[in-house]
């Protein structure tokens, strides 16, 4: 009985743990799908700032950032992130106000929704939502408070019946399609059962290059083995141009549903107002440790292992026959071949491995624009991003390790470099400036480019803050070689600002830049001109794992 006992408590253990290791697993599973939902919510803030720029939402846009929103707190609430679920809970809210036309879309409206995603980035690479308290409940009042509500659409002019088999949302956009001078239009079609959502999808994508779909609905008319729906679309096109447009969709019959409204169209768009400052301690880099695999690269290793399973059975076997001395000098002859074959399976085993962790650049230099676009609106500049090399692949660790370096490097770029944009227009330079990431291989190495189109750094300035600050004498700046000098960025509390800002002025920053790319086995270099623009160039190992581990020798 007591063996019993002991076998039952040691069961009970054994699924404590494994429920334990389960629940761990899951956690990090949420981490890696967190971040992603992220990274799309802050891709999505990008064109939806340009909006607000240019005075026009973009619905498409505004509903993708609406669903990330709205995705994220589902997850939360499931992982129990309950304070980061009640965060995104209200910015879902605000977004939905706006795509309703509930809340004007203004400055200060988007500068809170920028917030509350680098404030949910920030938890989720803490990986805990409980220090961060009173940020999320200061961030809901700001989200609530900056949500004026606007005059309601008026949609008298609209079918009763139309209008109630359709949401609020699509009553909405059929007002507005209707105030913005267009005609809806009902395309009633149908596809077979079978092929139903890949002919819907397709027929969708036509008809999205010249109209808004604001809803489908299901068809009164019905049609022998084939599923029949009403897709309602604004258009400025008339009829006989969407027949002939979806005219491989046979048959289709379009009808006009209602013509354009001479209402006054309503501003949804407000100036921005100032910037509000950034939650601070915000760093880019990604904590989650989830690797997201090609499963072309998984086959590889498996098939690898399938041969390092057949190489041992082979072993086994000669080492059988070892057991006979008569076959001794035969058997160490194919063992000796079994053993280069081990060893290249192994090689290739490590190298695929190795691949498994390499993932492309570009998922890092993707988190850079909602940043980007923060620092220059607060700045007051015009600043624009482009990537080259976005597939270069780096190790996992390194590509976290480079986060905070490059977003060092960019924030002084935009404060020290691009020039505010009147000045950039008596220099005859375009209003916006430009700062470019790219990345390339180098032999064992890659090379990852940070560069501007700005003032460049000037050479003599940074000698005569050196003397100022007492970190030099005059005669030692004298003699510092172009090189030297501008090494001196890196140099901890060194700044040419002669003001502190929120963005930099404490000579914090650049020696971290320098830190941590010595950590990871690189170098560093600057190249600059002055009225013309600086390039800082970062030399990174591919893979933090590149030296071959020894091989034993044998007599």
């Amino acid at each position: 009985m007591v063996s019993f006992a002991i076998f039952h408590k040691g069961a009970r253990t054994l699924r404590k743990r494994d429920r334990k290791h389960t629940k761990t697993e899951r956690f990090r599973e949420f981490l890696a799908e967190a971040e992603d939902i992220l990274n799309a919510m802050g891709n999505g803030l990008i064109p939806l700032g340009r909006c607000l720029k240019a005075g026009v939402v973009d619905h498409a846009v505004l509903n993708a950032v609406f669903r990330s929103a709205h995705t994220l707190k589902g997850m939360c609430v499931l992982f129990d992130f309950k304070e980061m679920a009640s965060l995104s809970h209200a910015m879902e809210d605000t977004l939905d106000m706006l795509r309703k036309g509930k809340a004007s879309f203004t400055g200060e409206v988007f500068d809170a929704i920028m917030c509350a995603h680098e404030l949910m980035v920030k938890i989720v690479a803490a990986k805990e939502d409980g220090s961060f308290v009173q940020e999320i409940e200061g961030l809901k009042l700001r989200l609530r408070a900056c949500c004026s509500p606007m005059e309601s659409a008026e949609t008298d002019a609209i079918d009763k019946g139309l209008k109630s088999v359709l949401t609020e949302y699509e009553t909405h956009r059929l007002a507005e399609n209707l105030r913005a001078g267009k005609s809806v239009w009902s395309i009633n079609v149908g596809f077979p059962v079978p092929g139903f959502e890949k002919g819907y999808l397709s027929l969708a994508g036509v008809l999205k290059t010249e109209a808004e779909v604001i809803a489908t609905l299901p068809s009164e008319r019905s049609r022998p083995e084939m599923i029949c729906f009403d897709v309602l679309a604004g258009t400025l096109r008339d009829g006989d141009f969407l027949s002939n447009l979806l005219k491989d969709f046979s048959p289709v019959a379009v009808r006009l549903v209602a013509g354009p409204s001479a209402l006054r169209p309503l501003s949804g768009i407000e100036a921005a107002g100032p910037p509000k400052s950034p939650a601070t301690g915000y760093t880019l880099r990604r904590l989650g440790g989830i690797v997201r695999v090609n499963i072309e690269k998984l086959d590889r290793v498996l098939n690898i292992i399938s041969e390092l399973g057949a190489l041992s059975a082979e072993v086994s076997r000669v080492a059988a026959r070892f057991k006979d001395p008569r076959r001794a000098t035969a058997c160490g002859a194919e063992l000796s071949k079994i053993d280069r074959n081990l060893e290249k399976r192994l090689s290739e085993l490590r190298g695929a491995v190795l691949d498994v962790r390499m993932v492309p650049i570009g998922t890092l230099f993707n988190r850079f624009d909602t940043v980007l676009n923060r620092l220059s609106r607060e700045m007051g500049k015009e600043v624009s991003m482009e990537t080259r090399g976005d597939e270069t692949e780096l190790d996992k660790v390194i590509i976290e390790e480079l986060a905070d370096p490059l977003m060092h490097i960019i924030r002084n770029m935009v404060d020290h470099g691009i020039e505010p944009p009147r000045t950039r227009v008596a220099l005859g330079k375009p209003v916006c400036g430009t700062v470019t990431l790219s990345a390339y291989q180098k032999d064992t190495h890659v090379v990852v480019e940070v560069k501007d189109d700005g003032a460049g750094i000037g050479v003599e300035s940074i000698k005569a803050r050196a003397v100022e600050k007492g970190i030099l004498t005059a005669k030692e700046a004298a003699g510092l070689t172009r090189k030297e000098a501008l090494d001196l960025i890196f140099l901890p509390g060194f700044s040419t600002k002669e003001t502190v800002t929120e963005t930099s002025g404490r000579g914090v920053g650049m020696d971290v830049v320098r830190e941590n790319v010595s950590r990871l086995c690189g170098s560093i270099d600057i190249e600059t001109v002055e009225g013309k623009g600086t390039r800082f160039i970062l030399t990174i190992p591919a893979t933090l794992a590149m030296a071959a581990p020894p091989r034993c020798t044998r007599p």
